[in-house]
């Protein structure tokens, strides 16, 4: 454990370096980087006190930091006029974690979350659904218990839930605001790549966006399922999901993707 704490200190000391001084020299175009820092700072200090026994709330926030440090080097600043962290909805006390105006004048709001399951074997659910039919037809999903089989089902099943979730929150934050017609959202999921993949949020990425799920999505007559039973409909206001990719101990993202679609094959589109 002591170990431990000393490698997510040196961590923290390489993202004070390669992530906080770039944000601070950024007051122009990011005034409010300072908000966003302090609350790194606060998280920094818990962990080091020993407030805190994980270090979960200092990942989501440096993905945060990671994603605004993305924004402003997007074609060396030349795309990003301003940013603005946790700007409050008018008439309500709830915010969104990114506005950015470009350039070009478009406005973009980005709501932030990172999806990190808990530890916890889901074995006895992935037979429940083996044996139901749960899964979509044609699709397999192949564990065995023995090689962490029911850690990766919890994996999946949680990650894929997150996604739903967070979405209908992100759409009931968008339909507090007003006048939003030439306005654009999105929403930005952050993994380690491990827990999750890009190609599991595609999945979820072209239900949202076409309405229907793909023939090679296993979780879709869950999902269908879930949706129906609890009376959801989606409104489909986000305008797109993105991506965000960093592994630990990574201080930048291995990889970023701003309009996440899965293979055209299927659909005939792109």
């Amino acid at each position: 454990m002591e170990e431990s704490r000393k490698l997510i200190a040196e961590f923290l000391r390489q993202v004070d370096v390669s992530i906080c001084s770039v944000l601070r020299g950024e007051e122009t175009r990011f005034p409010s980087a300072e908000k966003l820092l302090r609350k790194y700072q606060a998280e920094q200090a818990a962990w080091e006190n020993h407030s805190i026994e994980h270090a979960r709330g200092i990942t989501e926030i440096i993905n945060e930091m990671c994603l605004a440090k993305c924004f402003l080097e997007v074609n060396k600043g030349n795309c990003t006029s301003i940013i603005e962290y946790e700007r409050a909805i008018p008439g309500t006390t709830k915010t969104i974690d990114f506005f950015v105006k470009t350039t070009q004048g478009s406005c973009i709001y980005f709501d932030v979350k990172t999806v990190h399951p808990i530890e916890k074997n889901s074995w006895e659910r992935y037979q429940r659904a083996m044996q139901y039919g749960y899964f979509t037809r044609n699709t397999e999903l192949i564990l065995d218990s023995e090689y962490s089989g029911g850690e990766i089902a919890h994996d999946l099943f949680a990650s894929r839930e997150k996604f739903l979730q967070y979405t209908i929150d992100f759409e009931e934050k968008i339909e507090l605001i007003r006048d939003r017609e030439q306005l654009f959202f999105r929403m930005v999921f952050c993994g380690d790549g491990f827990h999750w993949r890009k190609d599991h949020l595609e999945d979820f990425a072209d239900f949202y966006r076409t309405g229907r799920h793909r023939p090679d999505d296993k979780f879709s007559s869950m999902e269908a399922h879930y949706l129906n039973e609890q009376g959801i409909v989606l409104s489909r206001t986000i305008h797109d999901f993105c991506y965000l990719q960093r592994k630990p101990p990574q201080t930048v993202p291995n990889e970023v993707v701003w309009r996440v679609r899965g293979p055209a094959i299927f659909w005939g589109d792109s």
